[in-house]
């Protein structure tokens, strides 16, 4: 399969001396490595065919390494390590889902708004970078195209913070400054074939650099969707014994593996208990959910569960709407029920700066479907990633 070039790569070596500058080699600065060829999932064809070139883009950069393997748009790309305001990177759905998934279970878990964030972009100044360890910088240059002039940028699928980051509720920003009195306790990568070698490699060291409790990994590939793309997922999906999630806890400044809980763990989903969630978690295609049956348009599902010890099943966004349905007709409070739902929800977009009047009109719509919407979806339409339409009940 051929796929039209959509960039520029850049494959000049790095220059055969470099000294210290602000805490990074200066070949950091002036040199990027080159990306391999792949082949583009078909997923992405039509649209590669169709993008523009990088040149006529209004956030061009002549000094970054444009991969022709990757996509980029006035809003969107498929570029992982392409950090511009305004332009929003394109993952698999099965990687939007599992992180959405993930992001709205744990945000349950920890019930504070801004402290478990989704994709959040972060950014280490040039007095924090130079503390890093020479090997960990030198892994970041070689594995990822993250390091600027003066600051590294990064951005966990899920991050899980000590406590709720005012920062980012008060400005809604599309990049927190690193603060070391509020750290990641808690990152998820869900992997894809652009970002697994960066996800076990570069990222991976940096994360224990900076003190990250617990590092959980998960890998998303099912044979039944056979993008060549994906081969190298299948293929370390093999290797590890079918175990999708994988996880690290840090000890003495190095990560080890976090062992299986026995007597949850089975054959193909592996079992980690989180000393930061207080919780035993797994994630899982819907399709292998106990009780479910496969839909023909669901094969991208993934579902994160916690186990329940005081019911002795596994909890997930399931579980949860349907536990809440059966409280609403036993209990007969489905109307307060559903109106402090409401206003949580509305309380999340007013501190995102949605305007009153669109407010109004979403709760006006709501009440008369008897909808709400899930609290991931506001919080796409509170970072940007959506329009506040979407919020809208679905037409009948």
């Amino acid at each position: 399969m051929s796929t039209k070039p959509v960039g520029r790569v850049v494959d000049t070596p790095p220059p055969a001396t470099s000294a210290p500058t602000n805490g990074l080699p200066q070949a950091a600065r002036a040199w990027k490595p080159p990306v391999p060829t792949v082949e583009s999932p078909p997923w992405l064809e039509s649209t590669i065919e169709e993008s523009p070139p990088v040149e006529s883009l209004s956030h061009y950069d002549p000094d970054y390494s444009y991969s022709p393997n990757h996509i980029y748009t006035e809003q969107f790309t498929t570029d992982p390590d392409y950090y511009h305001d305004g332009v929003s990177i394109m993952t698999t759905p099965a990687h939007r889902i599992v992180v959405a998934n993930a992001q709205d279970l744990i945000g349950e878990a920890q019930g504070a708004y801004g402290q478990v964030l989704c994709e959040q972009r972060f950014a280490i100044g040039p007095d924090l970078v130079e503390g890093l360890p020479e090997s960990v910088r030198w892994q970041l240059v070689e594995d990822e195209r993250t390091v600027l002039p003066n600051r590294i940028v990064f951005s966990p699928d899920v991050s899980v913070l000590e406590h709720r980051s005012d920062y980012f509720v008060s400005h809604n920003a599309s990049e927190l400054p690193w603060d070391p009195h509020n750290r990641i306790r808690l990152a998820l990568e869900v992997l894809s074939p652009n970002t697994r070698q960066k996800d076990l490699g570069a990222k991976r060291a940096l994360y224990a650099a900076l003190g990250v409790e617990e590092y959980l990994t998960y890998n998303p590939v099912l044979p039944l969707e056979g993008d060549p793309g994906e081969r190298d997922l299948a293929s370390l999906l093999e290797a590890n014994g079918g175990i999708r999630l994988t996880g690290w806890r840090l000890r003495r400044g190095d990560y080890v593996s976090i062992l299986p809980v026995q007597g949850l763990q089975t054959e193909a989903h592996a079992v980690l208990e989180s000393a930061v969630l207080g919780r035993a978690l797994r994630i899982l295609p819907a399709v292998e959910r106990a009780g479910q049956t496969q839909a023909e348009d669901d094969c991208h599902r993934h579902v994160i569960q916690f186990w329940d010890d005081l019911n002795a099943e596994w909890y997930d966004s399931d579980v949860r709407r349907e536990r809440q349905q059966a409280r609403d007709r036993c209990e007969g409070h489905a109307e307060g029920q559903v109106e402090g739902r409401t206003e949580i929800l509305l309380s999340m977009l007013e501190a995102g700066g949605l305007p009153g009047e669109v407010r109004a009109r979403l709760r006006a719509a709501w009440q008369q479907a008897t909808y709400l919407p899930e609290a991931a979806a506001a919080l796409d339409v509170v970072q940007g990633r959506a329009e506040w339409q979407t919020l809208l009940p679905p037409e009948r």
